[in-house]
């Protein structure tokens, strides 16, 4: 299992607007952005991009573990 922190960006016929941030737990960066994409949070948002990528992860269960307003600020994961 992987972590990832994904941002949506825009609205579905635009590529700016509003950003939100995800921490997802999953094997694949597409198992993320799927999982992303059917949260319901996320469907005023047009385009979806990995910020940042941990290839091991001490979490055994897949999911949305995090998310908040903005671009992810934190620091990186790796």
């Amino acid at each position: 299992m992987k972590t990832f922190i994904i941002e949506a960006y825009g609205g579905h016929h635009a590529a700016d607007g509003p950003v939100r941030h995800f921490t997802v737990q999953a094997d694949t960066r597409e198992a993320a952005i799927a999982m992303v994409k059917q949260s319901w949070s996320t469907q005023v948002y047009g385009r979806f991009d990995t910020v940042d990528e941990v290839e091991e992860s001490d979490e055994e269960a897949p999911g949305i573990v995090d998310e908040g307003p903005g671009p992810y600020r934190g620091e990186k994961l790796s």
